[in-house]
């Protein structure tokens, strides 16, 4: 078995030595990888009903579908990107405290399942009704997402931590 001697200290560190937000960063990795493989295998999913000319996606009728489950794909992957971010972020400089991590913390969450369930209601129902109820889930969730960046930002301390 190789040694461990290349790797980063905080790799082969106690867990006593862990940064305090340790668990958020594991579970928004979580989060971010599984959203990046469902949104990114919709967008291959999407494709091939465009290139198999599947009437129920091409059908100029359903064209505003077409646009809002394209939304979907695209925002489900971004705000994967986020929670990796987010992730990131706290592992290497958080400085907030646990209850303005925990409050980031489940607004991306909330925002994550809100925004892109109400582009995907939206684009299914196809119809001003199913429009106007995919925005009613869109603006909490927006707004959810806007407080999650915020309150990320104003946790962050942007200088390298000690980790000595």
């Amino acid at each position: 078995m190789p040694s461990n001697t290349n790797l980063p200290q905080n790799l082969t560190a106690p867990q006593e030595s862990l940064p305090a937000h340790w668990p958020s960063v594991r579970l928004h990795l979580r989060i971010g990888w599984w959203m990046l493989l469902t949104f990114v295998t919709l967008g291959v999913v999407l494709e091939a009903m465009h290139g198999f000319k599947i009437d129920l996606y091409l059908n100029v009728e359903r064209a505003s579908t077409r646009v809002l489950w394209t939304l979907t794909h695209a925002i489900g992957a971004i705000l994967g990107l986020v929670h990796i971010a987010f992730a990131a972020s706290l592992f290497i400089s958080a400085d907030g405290t646990a209850n303005t991590v925990a409050l980031a913390s489940a607004c991306l969450k909330c925002a994550s399942i809100l925004v892109p369930a109400a582009f995907l209601i939206a684009g299914a129902l196809a119809s001003e009704r199913g429009v106007a109820l995919g925005f009613v889930l869109a603006i909490p969730g927006i707004l959810f997402f806007l407080l999650g960046l915020l309150l990320t930002a104003m946790g962050m301390d942007f200088r390298p931590r000690n980790r000595t």
